[in-house]
């Protein structure tokens, strides 16, 4: 889906459900796919998301998000926040499938052959390990630029 037609539906979507005085825009998040902030009453998707899902998907993360504004900014993801999903026509679902850019700090699992991937670089003297493998077998290595062809990404 492209960036336009995302923020048109949005606008739309926030508009058929009273939003009014909330604004829409795009972040550059890798972790979250959307975000409802309610200081400055703002909706926000992550761009990256956006250019790699399809309508149906980046309709529902708008609507989730909508769901946060609905149940107000004590809810989470509680029995109100739920309520609201499901006035909304969407299953009331906190994590989910979604294709993200990988992130630049990447490790192999010596155990299980699996990369594991960061965006941030690892702190110096932290292990860090598989948790498929555990630290008997998963002790990972993290390497900034690792091929990510060699294993596929978990």
């Amino acid at each position: 889906m492209d960036l336009v037609e995302a923020e048109n539906l949005a606008l739309r979507l926030m508009s058929e459900q009273g939003l009014v005085g909330w604004s829409f825009g795009f972040n550059h998040r890798r972790r979250a796919l959307g975000i409802c902030n309610f200081t400055d009453r703002r909706i926000e998707l992550s761009r990256h998301f956006v250019l790699r899902h399809e309508v149906s998907e980046v309709r529902e993360t708008i609507l989730h998000e909508i769901a946060h504004a609905i149940a107000g900014p004590k809810a989470g993801h509680g029995l109100a926040w739920k309520a609201a999903c499901l006035r909304l026509g969407i299953a009331p679902r906190v994590r989910g499938e979604a294709e993200m850019p990988e992130g630049r700090w990447r490790a192999v699992c010596p155990g299980c052959g699996v990369c594991h991937s960061r965006y941030r670089r690892p702190m110096r003297g932290r292990d860090y390990y598989c948790k498929a493998c555990g630290p008997e077998r998963g002790k990972l290595r993290f390497r900034a630029g690792v091929e990510k062809d060699r294993v596929p990404v978990q």
